[in-house]
């Protein structure tokens, strides 16, 4: 995943629901960016004669991004996308500034369009709607089961899959399957397919973590 910028094109997509813009608590490491469209300098003058405060960041970086959305994102600052925008903005002696929009259809033209958006911190290597910085980590498909039921799946060809009913993540509007669904299905085990939206129920916390409930209370991965 790389940080995305905006660039001139339009987007395509759907009004999103956005929430209000808060500021975050502004703490940044190094890391490498292109150059920010829409981020403020203010210069201000003193006067000698008066005692004044130490000097508060004047740089701001606009940072849009979803508020339920761990591990990546929360309206509490607690995911790995909000520790990397104070890491940022550290380094540029700037302070952050969020605005909140679910990720959903439409999240990046109203994002750097509306939001008045400087960057957001996933998106895909070569994303062709923002301009990108080198990937800084890389995500895979992986099989999750609890450990005390004996599993040790390695391949999509494990003959135990069979016997399982297996839970995988939906996305898109459209609740479209991901890379493993159809290469599952290839297999014959379709009817073994269990789907949890990324969406998921937006009123509760990390909707994207319910695949996870079911893997730990056994609704899927058993037998």
């Amino acid at each position: 995943m790389c940080l995305g910028f905006p660039d001139r094109q339009d987007l395509e997509g759907t009004p999103t629901p956005t929430l209000p813009r808060s500021t975050g608590r502004g703490r940044i490491g190094p890391v490498v960016l292109g150059v920010f469209s829409c981020i403020l300098t203010v210069g201000c003058g003193t006067n000698r004669s008066t005692a004044t405060a130490p000097a508060r960041p004047t740089r701001v970086l606009h940072v849009v991004a979803d508020p339920n959305n761990l591990p990546f994102s929360n309206d509490r600052l607690e995911g790995f996308e909000n520790r990397l925008a104070e890491l940022i903005t550290r380094e540029m002696g700037a302070k952050v500034e969020y605005a909140w929009r679910a990720q959903r259809r439409g999240f990046f033209r109203h994002a750097f369009q509306e939001d008045g958006g400087d960057v957001i911190l996933g998106v895909p290597a070569g994303f062709e709607r923002a301009l990108t910085t080198s990937p800084y980590y890389r995500s895979s498909y992986a099989f999750v089961y609890r450990s005390d039921r004996g599993l040790n799946l390695t391949s999509l060809d494990d003959p135990a899959l069979a016997k399982l009913k297996i839970g995988i993540q939906l996305v898109g509007d459209e609740s479209s399957g991901p890379p493993p669904a159809f290469a599952l299905a290839r297999r014959g085990l379709v009817d073994n397919l269990v789907g949890y939206t990324v969406y998921g129920d937006y009123t509760q916390p990390n909707p994207p973590a319910r695949v996870i409930d079911a893997v730990q209370r056994t609704a899927v991965a058993r037998g």
